[in-house]
């Protein structure tokens, strides 16, 4: 240093002229966000670097950590989901929020263990208390599929390819994520992750032996994760069956990410024969926005196309049916001029998921979309690289052009412009984007079922199939894709159904899918004329399933629960779901999900009431309880339930862990943390608490319907929402004059948002199963 022209003395200060020059100089950059990257990286590097020179002073560190743009007072309750997962696409983004959570925390423990009197609890509190925190790490496990993939969502991955994948016990986070973990909570769920991670051995600073976590994970079971998961947070519905390597998810996505997102609202996917079968085109090539457009997803639009949010409706298992049902709307967000959100009823979609097992091998699918509202509407499917074949279907080839036309040609700049997209650096986007993308187009006009047959490409020849059951009246449409950006590595076959007419035009898809080696899975498949008994009009649907072994499948689908219908061959249904089985030696099976009748020839279910509906008289926010009456006749069917708390704007889903009687009603202890928002007060005005504190998940409805309580835990409003402030239904709550909010939430105090509160209701659609 000397050499340099630095006059420095001895070690003491050459340290000083490190930690002022380079040390100093970087951490105020950090403070000053030069060094932010993808959250909470800088903040991480932050943690690090405070604890690396571990000051007498740097408490200022800390606040900046905490309660400057570091955020992390506030990280797990605001940028998390109830559900535990982070606010991005799943995978490598969404693993950011994992990787880095652990070494932050773990920095901030150090420094308290170094420096108590510097950094004490009640200024820094740990951040690993909450049941969030724990909720992030048990995301990542249980969003897991088959023991091998995981439901990819935004930006993510590749387009699907048949591939056996290898075991995995988590989506993202890592051996050093899961170590952190474990140690924190000693939960042998997590120990069972590390403990069968092909290849893991302890880390050096891992004070727990193999043979340790062994000893844990051995408590934990084998099948824990082979049963139907909802996560009402992030929003995806999986429904799980199957054993070993016939293990089967379909899965469908209704939540509103808020980073690398796609236009993936209410889109599907599969995952079985231990590979990816049905998903998205995976990360944008050269960011371009095909993958990331709706029409390289598996989901529906109308147009004029509107945004969304959906709420879960319905998710159960029966026997051998599993079913998840969700239900999106437009919105307008006007909670920052205290107006709440309007909710159009002139556009809607519905669509209801479902897998009937057949075997332990086998299974098919059932897919009703159900869409209201615009001029047009188009569904849209791919599967993977393959030849196809179809049937029912009069195919008529257009010569030229593409989707968007016979006289557009691929990828049109022109109609593009025309067509309301836009150019920015890295090339065309909007909704219209895939129409002149999509070429080699054949059309036609189905009388009745079709069915159209991919034979997966390297799949040892396995095939899947849809089947078009009821596609009221649309247009089937065949096209090629391939990726116009980056070098496509795959070109498949699309197949979309199109409908128009006079605004508003309603249309009901309902599609089988089956996937197979060698023989078929479904022998037929058929519409089946269901009505009202007085020949009304219902919006019930149904369908027969003849097997390739012989047993006859009968379907019913509503979107509510309330009129019976009746169908040939001798069936009554009222409900949601239905399902009969007849095998060839005459034996019946009857499964009903959200219904009061399922009866062939006046034998089947029969009950009083097809859900069972409570109000939440007390709240315990501490133990993630609630007391809800009447109490249920048998209160033990409610634990491991999914049961929907809803009021007039909101509806969410909770899976029971525990269920007790009590002489007021029904507890049930929850499985999430239900405080999905905390702020300091800053302000007030009518009906409203304002606050600087950044609420990453506002908007798309997710505070809707909410409840807002002050630090002292004795005032509590329903809100419409959070915009730089927490806004009260002033018509539910007349008297929250400013005066009064000011008396209850003091400035400077830190005010809680939770998902539920008394009066909520409680609904859980009920299951009978019965075999004859």
């Amino acid at each position: 240093m000397r050499s340099k022209g630095y006059d420095i003395k001895d070690h003491r200060e050459l340290r000083r002229f490190i930690e002022e020059n380079l040390f100093a100089v970087w951490m105020q950059g950090a403070m000053d966000l030069a060094t932010r990257s993808n959250e909470p990286y800088h903040q991480r590097g932050m943690a690090r670097m405070a604890e690396s020179l571990n000051y007498r002073s740097g408490a200022d560190f800390m606040d900046w950590l905490y309660d400057g743009e570091g955020k992390m007072r506030t990280f797990v309750t605001n940028e998390f989901f109830r559900d535990g997962s982070p606010y991005e696409s799943t995978g490598g983004y969404n693993g950011m929020h994992v990787v880095a959570m652990g070494p932050i925390i773990e920095s901030i423990e150090h420094l308290r263990k170094l420096r108590p009197d510097t950094y004490p609890d009640d200024k820094y509190p740990n951040l690993t208390r909450s049941r969030r925190y724990h909720s992030v790490f048990d995301y990542s496990m249980d969003t897991i599929n088959i023991d091998r993939t995981y439901s990819r969502i935004g930006d993510d991955g590749a387009h699907p390819r048949y591939a056996k994948r290898g075991k995995r016990v988590w989506q993202n986070g890592g051996a050093a994520a899961f170590e952190h973990a474990y140690g924190i909570f000693k939960d042998p769920k997590f120990a069972w992750a590390l403990a069968n991670t092909p290849g893991w051995s302890p880390s050096l600073e891992f004070p727990y032996s193999r043979e340790e976590v062994e000893a844990a994970a051995a408590k934990w079971p084998a099948e824990w994760n082979d049963a139907s998961c909802l996560k009402d947070g992030y929003g995806v519905a999986m429904l799980r069956s199957g054993k070993d390597d016939n293990k089967r998810s379909f899965w469908m996505m209704y939540g509103r990410p808020r980073g690398h997102t796609h236009d993936d609202m209410l889109h599907i996917g599969l995952d079985a024969y231990a590979s990816e079968i049905l998903g998205h085109l995976g990360y944008p090539r050269n960011w371009s926005a095909w993958e990331g457009n709706w029409i390289t997803q598996i989901n529906a639009r109308q147009v004029p196309f509107v945004s969304m949010t959906a709420t879960p409706q319905l998710f159960a298992d029966a026997g051998p049916v599993h079913v998840a049902e969700a239900f999106a709307q437009p919105f307008e967000d006007r909670v920052g001029s205290g107006e709440g959100y309007r909710v159009p009823e002139d556009n809607w979609q519905r669509r209801l998921i479902a897998t009937v097992d057949v075997s332990d091998e086998s299974f098919y699918c059932i897919d009703l979309y159900r869409i209201f509202g615009g001029k047009e509407h188009w569904w849209s499917l791919h599967a993977q690289e393959g030849e196809v074949s179809t049937q029912g279907l009069q195919l008529a080839s257009q010569k030229t052009g593409t989707l968007a036309g016979a006289d557009v040609p691929y990828g049109d700049e022109k109609w593009l412009k025309e067509s309301g997209c836009k150019k920015s650096n890295y090339g065309w986007r909007g909704p219209m984007f895939g129409f002149p993308h999509l070429y080699n187009v054949e059309r036609a006009n189905p009388a009745g079922v079709w069915s159209a047959d991919w034979a997966l490409e390297d799949s040892d020849g396995l095939h899947f199939r849809l089947t078009g059951v009821d596609s009221d009246r649309a247009e089937v449409v065949l096209c090629d894709g391939k990726s116009p950006s980056g070098g496509s590595p795959y070109e498949m076959k699309w197949v979309l159904l199109h409908r128009e007419g006079a605004m508003p035009v309603q249309s009901r898809f309902l599609n089988v899918m089956e996937l197979y080696r060698g023989e078929p899975v479904l022998k037929t498949v058929r519409a089946l004329s269901i009505k009202p008994p007085n020949d009304g009009n219902t919006t019930a649907v149904a369908c027969v399933v003849e097997l390739s072994s012989g047993r006859i499948d009968t379907i019913f689908l509503a979107p509510d629960a309330g009129a019976l219908c009746i169908a040939d061959g001798g069936f009554r249904f009222s409900g949601r779901f239905g399902l009969h089985s007849l095998e060839k030696d005459g034996r019946e099976r009857f499964a009903l999900i959200g219904g009061t009748e399922l009866t062939r020839n006046g034998k089947g279910i029969k009950q009083e009431s097809g859900e069972y509906r409570g109000e939440i008289k007390e709240v315990d926010r501490a133990t993630e309880t609630i007391t809800v009456a009447p109490a249920p006749a048998n209160s033990g069917a409610l634990v491991g339930k999914y049961i929907f708390i809803t009021n007039p704007n909101r509806r969410l889903a909770y899976k029971v862990l525990e269920a007790e009687k009590t002489t007021s009603g029904i507890r049930l202890r929850l499985e999430y943390d239900s405080k999905v928002g905390t702020g300091k007060v800053s302000g007030h005005a009518d009906y409203r608490v304002t606050s600087a504190t950044p609420f990453r998940l506002r908007g798309y409805r997710y505070y809707h319907g909410a409840r807002l309580v002050n630090a002292a835990g004795t005032a509590e409003y329903r809100i419409h929402g959070i915009d730089g402030a927490a806004f009260i239904d002033a018509e539910r709550h007349p008297t929250a004059t400013t005066a009064k909010l000011r008396e209850e939430f003091p400035i400077d105090t830190w005010f809680g948002v939770y998902d539920y509160g008394v009066g909520d209701e409680v609904v859980l659609p009920l299951t009978a199963v019965v075999r004859w």
